[in-house]
């Protein structure tokens, strides 16, 4: 698996804590969600989510937004696209990402998802959700804020891997403070339901 793919936990923690298908008709993309144009593929994101040079989750993304803290406070989810040139079937490469996945601190696997049907133009798909924790840590950070001690935190990510080409798998990457999670379901979902291939 390649190095972008294989990455389970934000290479920078403290950073985080339309449509063309294939299809017969065009599907309509979830109003609140704006489309990213990737190589052969879009996909939504929050509308409100927004891009942050300051802050990079993880490094390898091609493009990533976060989600602003009305606060001022630090962003609480991240939402980001990885392209990895990887032949392999696709299982294959989902068997190791969650294999790897696994080696991360209070991890839970809470779905190993094959999207059927239409919902990707035919294209092979899964769903991968789990929960983890970041190490706990001794100094405030913008992940981990003092009101969290050192406790470190808990994460829920959300991957969907869709093979775009024979040779080409796309990534798009949620990861969330675990309270948010549950009240962005309804959001995951609608990103989830955008993604396009491009023919």
């Amino acid at each position: 698996m390649g190095r972008k793919l294989a990455a389970g936990l934000p290479l920078a923690v403290g950073a985080l804590l339309v449509g063309c298908g294939g299809g017969a008709t065009a599907r309509p993309v979830d109003p609140g969600l704006t489309v990213h144009e990737g190589k052969g593929f879009s996909v939504g994101y929050p509308k409100a989510w927004t891009r942050d040079p300051k802050r990079t989750v993880f490094r390898g993304a091609d493009f990533e937004v976060l989600q602003p803290d009305p606060a001022g406070g630090p962003p609480r989810a991240s939402w980001s696209v990885f392209t990895e040139h990887e032949a392999r079937p696709l299982d294959r490469l989902v068997d190791g990402f969650v294999a790897r996945s696994k080696t991360a601190r209070d991890f839970q696997l809470l779905e190993r998802k094959k999207l059927e049907g239409e919902t990707l133009d035919g294209h092979d798909a899964y769903v991968i959700r789990k929960a983890f924790s970041t190490a706990p840590s001794t100094a405030a950070t913008p992940a981990t804020p003092s009101a969290t001690g050192n406790q470190g935190v808990q994460l829920r990510q959300v991957d969907l891997f869709v093979r775009v080409s024979p040779g080409s798998v796309v990534d798009v990457r949620m990861v969330f403070f675990a309270d948010h999670y549950d009240p962005a379901r309804q959001q995951i979902n609608a990103v989830i339901g955008s993604f396009r291939v491009k023919t």
